[in-house]
């Protein structure tokens, strides 16, 4: 029930992605890429994600993780 459920501290945090737009629209460019191929198997994933992440870690993900913990962070008071 709901006695036993947890609070998670991320209820009510929203991200704004205007510090890393850019970054974001290359990054889904390249899942866009690689989507398809990947889930319908047409794509070998063990040659395939290895470069899709290259691809990302290029792309500035990192850059777009680090600003979400960032804003998250702040927004928690840290």
């Amino acid at each position: 029930g709901y006695a036993d459920a947890l609070a998670t501290k991320s209820i009510g945090f929203s991200f704004d992605i205007s510090p890393v737009e850019a970054e974001i629209a290359v990054c889904k460019v390249i899942r866009d890429k690689y989507w398809v191929g990947l889930i319908t198997g047409s794509l070998d994933p063990a040659v395939e994600i290895p470069k899709m992440m290259e691809e990302l870690e290029d792309a500035g993900i990192r850059d777009i993780q680090a600003e979400a913990q960032r804003q998250f962070d702040e927004w928690l008071g840290k």
